[in-house]
């Protein structure tokens, strides 16, 4: 049930990327939030969505010493930060492997007890 679900998640997000290429924005705003604007040194995004980044950064409040790198190794909907602590991956896909991990681990707990 679980991997239904997330097949249909991934499905669905991808759908959204494909449709509305400025949802990235939400995620990199998300990240931004969490992050410490002193620390963020890059921003690595696919082609596309570095373009919309760069397009909206006043809107996003971007730090203005963040660098804004389009990377054509990343599919669209990739997002990883570059800081002074490692990089920060908060691509969708990313985000959806981390669910799936955490309820991997959610039914493993389950079996043992």
């Amino acid at each position: 049930m679980v991997k239904l679900a997330l097949a249909i998640a991934k499905r669905i997000l991808h759908r959204e990327l494909a449709t509305d290429p400025e949802a990235i924005l939400g995620l990199v705003r998300s990240a931004i939030d969490r992050l410490d604007a002193r620390e963020i040194h890059k921003l690595r995004m696919s082609p596309g969505d570095a373009q919309i980044a760069i397009e909206n950064r006043t809107d996003m409040n971007l730090p203005k010493t963040l660098e804004i790198i389009p990377d054509p190794s990343l599919l669209p909907g990739s997002a990883i930060f570059e800081t002074t602590r490692g990089e920060f991956d908060v691509s969708a896909h990313t985000q959806l492997e981390e669910i799936e991990r955490g309820f991997a681990d959610l039914v493993h707990r389950r079996r043992l007890s």
